[in-house]
């Protein structure tokens, strides 16, 4: 009979992986920490002015079917009037977009600071972003969220690219552009 493997228990593999030096564990773990965070913010925020005009005008839009509206660009209303359509009129579904794109900016600071820093220097950025105060105090219904995300990731196929084949690809204006649609002033 073949020797039979010693099964490690739940504690040991826990303590294993706790100690280990798997920067994507880490990252996970920033990450996952990150959006029960910005869960927490946007369900224990009472709403402030610019919620209220803006997260009102996203409800219906997709019905409606306009290019634009008066002050910012069309994507951000049509997101948020999914979210509406999918989890309610909420104010928590207001904010999902923020809640979504905040969280996933967390994945990209750490890439656009592992272009120039170490894997540690990368995640002390990541983990400063995912408990900023700043960052998680506007991670509710306002649009910043969801364009600080492609702009960020416009500004990481800008800098990979130029730096690594020396010439910029049209990733980083295509997500620009998405950029725009969300919020002019990007």
């Amino acid at each position: 009979m073949p020797p039979q493997k010693e099964q490690k228990g739940i504690i040991e593999n826990f303590v294993t992986i706790l100690f280990s030096k798997n920067e994507a564990k880490w990252l996970f773990l920033l990450v996952l920490c990150g959006f029960i965070f910005r869960m927490i913010i946007a369900a224990h925020n009472a709403p402030v002015a610019d919620e209220m005009v803006h997260g009102s005008h996203a409800i219906g839009i997709a019905s409606l079917g306009p290019l634009s509206t008066i002050t910012q660009g069309p994507l951000w209303f049509y997101l948020t009037d999914f979210s509406y359509s999918v989890f309610g009129v909420t104010l928590w579904s207001g904010r999902l977009c923020a809640i979504v794109f905040g969280t996933f900016s967390i994945v990209l600071i750490f890439l656009l600071s592992r272009l120039f820093f170490s894997a540690r220097t990368s995640l002390l950025a990541a983990a400063l972003f995912a408990f900023s105060p700043y960052q998680l105090y506007w991670s509710r219904i306002y649009m910043d969220q969801s364009l600080l995300f492609f702009v960020l990731l416009a500004a990481y196929f800008f800098i990979k690219d130029y730096r690594d084949k020396k010439y910029i690809t049209p990733l980083s204006a295509l997500f620009l552009g998405i950029g725009c649609l969300i919020k002019i002033i990007s």
